[in-house]
């Protein structure tokens, strides 16, 4: 990838890039925005330096401009070294958190074990194991297991929030706070 670097002076922005200088007139005698490409053979295309000098003159009507001065000083034009951006940086470790979520049923206190694989903030892989105590618990939780993975799997930890699955509203309740445990666990 070739770099393209800017430089705004007074009444021009010069962009480099490949073997081709562009120009973009403002003001100094131009009426309106006026963009004038000029090629440059003393730019390689296979540049990776964003330091690499090209000597560039262009004339448009009255207005001339040499793309080694600073119009509005006279002084040499330095050309800062491109920047490259970092990949943002996760907010959570990567690895496998487990936590034990809560919630009450209308048969009394209920859990569920939630172990979350995490990679770059984003829930790789999920599992939750069903603790119920009594029969309605036990089909609720085992019908929010055969569902929720779709609403988990491949979205950032901190989007995640579950609401009813397959017909179990309680059951989220008790993994959304299983998640805030992971998210609290795997803080970095």
């Amino acid at each position: 990838m070739t770099p393209s670097i800017s430089k705004r002076t007074g009444t021009f922005t010069l962009i480099l890039s490949a073997a081709t200088v562009s120009l973009l007139l403002v003001g100094a005698g131009c009426s309106s925005q006026t963009s004038v490409d000029a090629n440059v053979a003393t730019v390689p295309s296979t540049t990776t330096n964003a330091n690499a000098n090209a000597n560039v003159n262009v004339s448009v009507g009255d207005v001339s401009i040499d793309s080694t001065t600073d119009t509005a000083t006279n002084a040499p034009v330095k050309v800062p070294p491109a920047k490259i951006e970092k990949a943002a940086k996760s907010e959570y470790k990567d690895g496998t958190y487990t936590a034990v979520g809560h919630y009450t049923s209308p048969g009394g206190p209920e859990t569920i074990n939630v172990t979350v694989t995490l990679k770059a903030d984003v829930i790789t892989d999920v599992n939750v194991v069903s603790n119920a105590t009594n029969n309605k618990s036990i089909y609720m939780q085992n019908a929010f297991i055969s569902g929720y993975k779709a609403q988990v799997v491949g979205r950032k930890i901190q989007d995640v929030n579950v609401g009813k699955v397959a017909g179990s509203s309680l059951t989220p309740i008790g993994f959304n706070e299983a998640i805030a445990s992971i998210k609290a666990q795997a803080k970095g």
